[in-house]
């Protein structure tokens, strides 16, 4: 293996548990900040002296190109600069990683090797959120919080991990009852919850080549990890997942004339969770509440995003200045996003990048889809599921602006569809 690859590998692997340094009061500054622009440098010489770069020539690379063309331009027309270079500084630093991915996977690196990683990261986040959720019923939830907000500067950095804790996410009510929710090293549940979504149909994917059962009890852990978080978005992702796969074995049953009790007890369990009342059945369904606290504050948020895209349809309102429109004395770190990323880049950059979003997420479907007889791996399976895991949480919140997400985005919309 290459340099290169043994670099990005390691920033793979660092992705989810990266530290945070603090070059200056008030700075806080991810190793992932630092890293990807580092391995950029590195694939760079490499390429240079070889004399050998790959350069994505599909579609997918064109509607990203233009939709970052649209982000950096519409700083000229942001009222709040300072806003919108953050926002561009913190896209346009992890974006190289798209251009790095892409190319070594075009030399050959292991597409399986990236995968275990990720699968790996994802198993030692979910045993950190299961311990955060059970240690709260061992020692209690104070004290269990003091523990968590130590550790949390130390991921987050000082200033960014005291906006966590002011805005804080990390309680939820369940029958009145307050419930520390699982993190792991994240900055909230969602996005803890998200992580370890996208890599189930990883698991799924080994189990499927290798018929071992091990990945059966790593997929339970995931799940256990995911239920602890308390995170709609993630349930709902899950659940359609999980519908979707009970839904294509009931059809081979119906060709096949075949049965399987381990389905059935799946979908009773699954019936069972959803029907009968419980902390997990109350949190899911209320998610069709439109009357429940942060499910009203969402669609808030979702109505005066569309009342910037009525204004400004075109431009739209700059990027990183939706939290300036809505609220003019709002602070840089205050919370005020759109909670869904496409309502997000529609207000902040216009239709015209919203619709190149969604060609983006998209175009792995289509390309899976027009090449399904002729160029189909299993190894696709888990990259279309990702995607899909990826725009069902979208729609609820904005998964771009995090370090530890983006990136991993990034990583597998570069994954080439070529046999290998």
């Amino acid at each position: 293996m290459k340099l290169s690859e043994y670099f990005f590998i390691a920033t793979l692997a660092l992705l989810p548990f990266g530290f945070t340094i603090n070059p200056a009061s008030g700075v806080d500054l991810n190793i992932i900040r630092i890293i990807i622009p580092l391995l950029f440098l590195v694939w760079l010489g490499e390429s240079l002296f070889s004399k050998k770069i790959y350069i994505d020539t599909r579609p997918r690379f064109l509607f990203l190109m233009l939709f970052l063309m649209i982000v950096l331009f519409s700083f000229f027309w942001a009222p709040e600069k300072q806003r919108a270079l953050r926002k561009i500084l913190f896209i346009f630093s992890i974006i190289p990683v798209y251009l790095v991915s892409f190319d070594l996977f075009k030399k050959n690196l292991s597409k399986e090797l990236v995968l275990k990683i990720i699968l790996i990261t994802s198993l030692i986040q979910s045993i950190i959120g299961i311990f955060q959720f059970l240690l709260q019923f061992v020692i209690g939830i104070d004290p269990s919080l003091k523990i968590w907000r130590l550790f949390s500067s130390f991921f987050l950095g000082e200033t960014f991990s005291e906006t966590v804790h002011q805005y804080s996410s990390w309680l939820v009510n369940l029958n009145g009852a307050t419930t520390l929710r699982a993190f792991g090293t994240f900055p909230d549940p969602h996005l803890f919850s998200l992580f370890i979504s996208l890599s189930l149909p990883i698991s799924w994917y080994f189990f499927q080549k290798t018929k071992k059962r091990v990945y059966l009890f790593l997929r339970a852990i995931q799940l256990f990890a995911i239920l602890s978080s308390f995170s709609r978005s993630s349930y709902l992702a899950v659940a359609l997942l999980l519908i979707g796969f009970l839904l294509t074995k009931l059809i081979n049953v119906v060709k096949n004339k075949t049965f399987n009790y381990a389905h059935l007890l799946a979908i009773l369990v699954l019936l069972t969770i959803v029907i009968t009342p419980n902390p997990l059945s109350q949190r899911f369904n209320s998610s069709f509440n439109p009357m429940e606290g942060s499910n009203q504050g969402r669609i808030e948020m979702w109505e005066k995003s569309l009342e910037i895209i009525q204004l400004h349809p075109w431009k739209g309102a700059g990027i990183g200045n939706f939290s300036y429109f809505i609220k003019p004395s709002s602070s840089l770190r205050e919370p005020i996003y759109a909670h869904n990323l496409f309502l997000d880049f529609g207000a902040e950059t216009g239709l015209f990048s919203l619709i190149l979003l969604l060609l983006i997420f998209l175009s792995p479907l289509l390309t899976f889809l027009i090449n399904k007889k002729s160029n189909t791996t299993v190894l696709q399976i888990p990259v279309i599921l990702f995607f899909v895991v990826f725009f069902i949480f979208s729609l609820f919140e904005t998964p771009f602006y995090s370090i530890s997400i983006f990136p991993l985005f990034l990583i597998f919309l570069a994954i080439p569809y070529e046999k290998k």
